[in-house]
């Protein structure tokens, strides 16, 4: 069990350790625009990255390592798609840069009709991220 360093709270074994730390570098590398897998990341924030996982807990930031170790045994760019969802979904629930209704005074229209988006719970976007990673990219 890895005692030392950022994740040191979530009691992870040296391969989960490892396998967080890809998913990690695997978002950095999309930074660059000239990758053509999936859409670049410009604005990856390290600081959201691992608050997520240890604002999740030891059980489900296992689960989700879990996850996407089968995913990157597949050999095939699955796991870099669903690090990007992961990372897109870590964004949305963070990033001072997205507005949802009522913050700011913002306010959403769908065919001339006010929609309420409320800002996503950390249990909706593991449950998005979950759920994306078991219908889509395991199947």
């Amino acid at each position: 069990i890895i005692t030392e360093g950022v994740f040191s709270n979530l009691r992870l074994y040296a391969a989960e350790h490892r396998l967080l730390v890809d998913i990690k570098k695997t978002i950095i590398n999309l930074k660059d625009p000239n990758y053509r897998d999936v859409p670049p990341v410009p604005d990856y924030n390290e600081v959201y990255f691992n608050k997520f996982f240890l604002d999740l807990g030891s059980e489900r930031s296992k689960e989700l390592i879990k996850l996407f170790g089968r995913l990157k045994n597949e050999q095939n760019n699955k796991f870099k798609h669903e690090v990007y969802w992961l990372y897109s979904c870590i964004r949305a629930l963070y990033s001072p840069d997205i507005k949802y209704s009522g913050e700011g005074g913002n306010e959403y229209f769908y065919n001339g009709r006010e929609v309420f988006m409320p800002k996503p719970t950390i249990d909706e976007q593991y449950f998005k991220v979950k759920k994306g990673i078991e219908q889509y990219a395991l199947r």
